[in-house]
């Protein structure tokens, strides 16, 4: 049906126009603006220099305001700005995604685009708590891959650490060539007199004299059962005088002196490791750091918990979990909220002498 065409209907028209530009009938018959104001968008405009009136009769700046940017009803998304008239997402949320800003490279609902959600993949991770493989930052691909702070995880990947510090390891970017607590790999950490060199911990020189050429320490790389094991006997390729479960590696490198039970040979000493599963004190999981300041964390609390249990320190460990309540080994006090805890500690001690 084609529109009406008749005198009247565009007298109608013709008289809406110009209510809203008609400074004598600014929005309605008879509706007069002072003398020297324009009429826009049936507003009067006695607004003060650049600024307008829109449907709300309140001035605005067209040029500032994100509910009414560049025209009179024309809204920003939400957590947008409006400069010179157009609106723009701030630099942390550069994209407007369904009328909202955000990261395409953080967001799991707007990953790598608009509308691309990340996937779900929960799993049970050491029996102990269900995570979120796709997008949980702590267990980003898999349990315990952790992402550094400030650092998101999509369709479980760690978004980038930089250049000098490529690898995430326990909430920190770091280099697991030259890092003691995370040499080689994430949370292997080196003993004391260790330092890590090209991701391998080496006896440090010693400040008396040359040293022989740095030899490695061994890692303990797997989980234990939950009761305390001690280590492999000796390998059969070394002598034993006895059918004792001893080595015939001396202590200290002296000929005839052979280690105890429980005990292997280690680059001339005798070495005790045990493997400690879900590590406790008066039954409640140790916290992964030693006070609520999260400042000594990982090697510090691990090696505590070694040397209360009889140890030298701490050879190798696995975590953090996030799990509570947990016991600080050097506050003495209890996390109850936002704690995290070991999966197991490997404990080394060298025989006397």
């Amino acid at each position: 049906m084609a529109p009406v065409d008749d005198p009247a209907s565009r007298v109608a028209a013709v008289a809406l126009l110009l209510a809203k530009v008609d400074p004598f009938n600014c929005g309605g018959c008879h509706n007069v603006c002072a003398q020297g104001i324009s009429c826009c968008y049936g507003q009067c405009q006695d607004c003060p220099g650049g600024s307008f009136k829109c449907a709300n009769n309140v001035c605005t700046n067209l040029q500032t305001d994100p509910q009414n940017c560049g025209r009179c009803g024309a809204a920003c998304p939400a957590g947008a700005q409006c400069i010179n008239g157009a609106c723009s997402c701030p630099p942390d949320k550069p994209t407007s995604c369904g009328g909202i800003c955000t990261d395409t490279l953080t967001d799991p609902n707007h990953c790598a685009g608009c509308a691309s959600a990340c996937q779900s993949a929960v799993s049970n991770c050491f029996d102990e708590y269900f995570a979120d493989f796709m997008v949980d930052p702590r267990n980003c691909g898999g349990c315990n891959q952790l992402c550094a702070d400030g650092i998101n995880c999509c369709f479980g990947q760690c978004q980038d650490c930089p250049g000098d510090r490529p690898t995430s390891c326990g909430s920190i970017c770091i280099d697991t060539l030259t890092d003691s607590n995370h040499c080689g790999a994430c949370n292997i950490g080196c003993v004391p007199g260790y330092s890590c060199v090209e991701g391998t911990c080496v006896l440090n020189p010693s400040p008396a004299g040359p040293e022989p050429a740095p030899a490695e320490i061994p890692l303990v790389a797997e989980a234990s059962p939950d009761q305390p094991s001690p280590s492999p006997s000796p390998s059969p390729a070394q002598p034993s005088p006895s059918p004792a479960p001893t080595a015939a590696i001396p202590l200290g490198g002296g000929c005839s002196a052979a280690c105890g039970p429980d005990y292997s040979c280690s680059n001339g000493e005798c070495v005790k490791t045990v493997t400690f599963s879900k590590p406790k004190v008066n039954g409640m999981r140790i916290d992964y750091c030693l006070a609520a300041d999260r400042v000594q964390c990982g090697q510090p609390a691990a090696d505590a918990f070694c040397q209360q249990e009889g140890f030298d320190g701490a050879l190798a460990f696995k975590g953090p979990i996030n799990k509570g309540p947990t016991f600080f080994l050097g506050s003495q006090q209890i996390c109850t909220s936002t704690c995290a805890t070991f999966h197991s500690i490997d404990c080394r001690k060298v025989a006397p002498a």
